[in-house]
């Protein structure tokens, strides 16, 4: 379907704050072609990254965040983010570290395995979490308590963004990002990073999320991946709501999983 934009409908930012192994190098593929310019900084949205297009208009700003960059997000900017299932975004992580020897924990990865690895740096399973943390947050997270003490205020953040959406939801989450800054509707998104493109077959994928559900056996290791579902759940529930006031069906989409963690109860959009 072609979209035009309306006459006199001025184009917006968009700050794409892109969480690791989320979908959010597929989503900034698809959304590039649409922008007059795709501003990042080494990989990085950092404050000098959205200081740099001052007064220009309908600018694609992304990548990671850097330690409190949510202040510096220009007035009338449209904020947006991509989650995924933690499950498989543990299991895409860890794949991550395998094979890119410069990354710091790709020695951890080798050595542990994945349920080693999990365990011994408990932020790998509050990842996404963690992620958007460092967007408002001038101090790294030290330990679970302190975690804890910082969810509310991540949950808060995650409320306080545009366009929220998961993995599952890509497309409807572009479509939100397009609709919202006053672009033309992107093509569905690339598959880009995939497992399998790096060699990872399907049953290597299952044998690792197996591996996930199982570290929900230690008290601790559940309460975090509990915390990181709840947050998945919340962006399911906003991208469903925006389904619900378009008129379509949320039963086209696949049934909400926010991490299958065993005997986990979990109500849609809990903060």
């Amino acid at each position: 379907m072609k979209t035009t934009l309306r006459i006199n409908q001025k184009l917006r930012f968009l700050v794409f704050f892109h969480v690791p192994k989320t979908g959010g190098t597929s989503a900034t593929a698809a959304l590039q072609p649409s922008f007059a310019a795709s501003v990042t900084s080494s990989g990085n949205l950092s404050k000098a990254c959205l200081g740099s297009r001052p007064g220009e208009s309908g600018v694609l700003f992304h990548g990671h965040a850097e330690h409190d960059v949510a202040r510096a997000v220009p007035p009338g900017a449209v904020t947006a983010t991509l989650l995924r299932a933690p499950d498989e975004q543990a299991v895409s992580n860890y794949c991550h570290l395998l094979r890119n020897p410069h990354l710091p924990l790709h020695g951890p990865a080798r050595r542990l395995g994945f349920s080693g690895l999990m365990r011994d740096h408990w932020q790998l399973l509050v990842f996404q979490a963690v992620s958007l943390d460092v967007a408002i947050s001038t101090t790294p997270v030290s330990t679970p308590d302190d975690f804890f003490a910082r969810l509310p205020a991540i949950q808060r953040f995650l409320d306080r963004i545009n366009v929220v959406g998961c993995l599952d939801q890509i497309d409807t989450f572009l479509r939100d990002a397009a609709r919202r800054t006053n672009h033309a509707i992107p093509p569905p998104a690339p598959r880009l990073n995939t497992a399998a493109e790096f060699g990872v077959d399907g049953r290597e994928v299952e044998r690792l999320r197996a591996e996930y559900q199982a570290l929900a056996a230690i008290p601790l290791l559940r309460e975090l991946m509990l915390a990181e579902a709840a947050l998945i759940s919340q962006a399911e529930a906003r991208c469903n709501q925006w389904l619900k006031s378009w008129g379509l069906p949320i039963g086209a989409l696949r049934a909400c999983r926010p991490g299958a963690v065993p005997g986990m109860r979990l109500e849609i959009g809990v903060t």
